[in-house]
């Protein structure tokens, strides 16, 4: 499989016989006799395709539909969504896992990052871009992600620690990016808030999240990029939704994935008027999940401090291409409610 490029639109059946035998899933001697694409969607990174299967007698329990993803060579994040799924099946996936069920997933010398997944497309849906999920199943999307974080608590893969973005202050940088957001944004940046961001940017990370995380406490693995779009929810209410695309996860504190997916894209109003229940929500479903260690004080307190999180990836990293970027005025919205300037503090 490693030998030249692959085209997705060019594999065969002989390609995905090796490649299921390669897993061990294939009986000996069983073979895809045949196979659909039954639909592709290519993105900048990646080509999917929802591939129909058919077998040889022998292999008849088989699943007859997958989901095979294949990033584009030379597309760095691909290895590690590929090193995320070997871990989840390291530690062993059973249909109560909160993840998707990969097959297979490897890297080979070009570059690209194979992942043969469930296909879910006939029980699960992601809505159209820019139209927000329903509260039922945002709700979905809530449970999901406390379970995903459950899942990690503590026991992230090979000892991965925070990286370097998380516990090191990068201020200079972030300080240009934000005063090339002030400058694009003009008369709808007052002094006032300026001097905010200028305080957010550079007071991070603030010393009470620091201390944990180099003491390791109450960490997981996040996914970085958990926004509403990233979930594939369930058509039936009592089925559960999964979150996608692990490509850009790291070691962290859970609640960065929660604020971001509650304060970036909900509009102020709707946040308002579900943000604390799904903070309810999420907590419960991390108790059940397992979690035991953390307190309520402690998630409340780590909300607001993901809130700030939120405000330093997204101005601290902006460019021209983002335009006027809503996600950061819909944060700074959150950062008001939460009172979080209270919380920057120099060193």
């Amino acid at each position: 499989m490693n030998g030249e490029p692959i085209n997705p639109y060019h594999i065969t059946s002989t390609w995905l016989t090796e490649v299921l035998r390669d897993q061990g899933l294939l009986r000996i001697g069983g073979r895809v006799t045949a196979f659909q694409i039954v639909n592709s969607m290519a993105s900048k990174v990646a080509t999917s395709l929802i591939v129909r299967v058919w077998y040889d007698d022998s292999s008849i329990d088989m699943p007859s539909r997958y989901f095979l993803k294949i990033t584009h060579p030379g597309f760095a994040y691909g290895a590690c969504e590929v090193e995320f799924y070997e871990a989840v099946n390291e530690i062993g996936w059973t249909p109560k896992s909160p993840f998707v069920h990969c097959y297979a997933a490897w890297t080979n010398a070009f570059g690209q990052a194979c992942l043969l997944l469930d296909d879910l497309s006939q029980s699960h849906f992601t809505p159209a871009k820019n139209v927000m999920p329903s509260e039922q199943h945002t709700q979905q999307a809530i449970r999901t992600l406390a379970q995903a974080h459950a899942y990690w608590w503590e026991r992230t893969p090979s000892g991965q620690k925070p990286n370097t973005d998380y516990l090191d202050n990068m201020g200079a940088g972030r300080l240009k990016s934000m005063q090339a957001y002030a400058e694009f944004m003009g008369s709808e940046v007052p002094s006032a808030r300026r001097k905010t961001y200028e305080r957010i940017v550079m007071t991070w990370p603030l010393p009470n999240r620091r201390k944990r995380a180099m003491a390791g406490s109450a960490l997981t693995l996040i996914h970085r990029d958990a926004h509403p779009w990233n979930f594939l929810y369930a058509f039936n209410p009592a089925h559960q939704a999964y979150l996608i695309d692990w490509q850009s996860w790291r070691v962290g504190t859970a609640t960065n994935d929660l604020a971001y997916l509650l304060a970036a894209f909900w509009e102020p109003k709707e946040r308002r008027q579900i943000e604390q229940s799904m903070m309810h929500l999420y907590y419960e479903t991390l108790v059940k999940s397992g979690v035991n260690n953390y307190t309520w004080d402690e998630f409340w307190e780590d909300y607001r401090a993901s809130i700030v999180r939120s405000a330093v990836m997204l101005v601290g990293g902006w460019n021209a291409s983002r335009g006027k970027d809503r996600r950061i005025q819909r944060v700074m919205s959150a950062f008001d409610d939460w009172e979080c300037e209270d919380l920057l503090v120099t060193s």
